[in-house]
């Protein structure tokens, strides 16, 4: 027996929705599966170029259907759209790119302090990474004189 399931439905149409929106099709296929064995509401796979070969498939969203079922309409459309954040296509290097979230913390912390200033607090971080990047490039230039 399989582990996974073709999904469809009402779900299958959520993604197929959401994927046009995002204007993937026809340069990023996604391949839809479910399974309801997973630990994670959802998992993105890029296909490797055998799978590719063999499904004409560049990206597999897998999601755990029983769960997924469960949830309200506007959590779903939440999960859906949080799964195929991630995918997008450069158009510029013709090449499918999948990012990893950024946003990633404990859910203590953004209660605790709220997500406006854990956003606030990350973007300084990087900004102080940024001037202390530019000022050891600076200070590796020759001097002119």
């Amino acid at each position: 027996m399989s582990k996974f399931i073709e999904i469809e439905g009402s779900t299958k149409e959520l993604f197929d929705d959401l994927i046009s929106k995002a204007d993937l099709f026809p340069k990023v296929r996604i391949k839809l599966l479910g399974s309801s064995k997973q630990k994670e509401i959802f998992k993105v796979v890029k296909a490797n170029e055998i799978v590719k070969y063999l499904t004409e498939n560049d990206v597999v969203v897998i999601i755990n259907d029983e769960i997924f079922d469960q949830l309200e309409d506007d959590q779903q459309m939440l999960v859906a759209e949080e799964s195929i954040a991630g995918i997008s296509y450069n158009h510029d290097k013709d090449k499918l790119e999948i990012r990893t979230p950024d946003v990633k913390t404990f859910s203590g912390i953004l209660r605790k302090y709220s997500y406006e200033k854990y956003n606030v607090v990350q973007e300084s971080i990087k900004t102080l990474y940024d001037v202390k990047n530019n000022k050891g490039e600076e200070s590796s230039e020759p001097q002119t004189v």
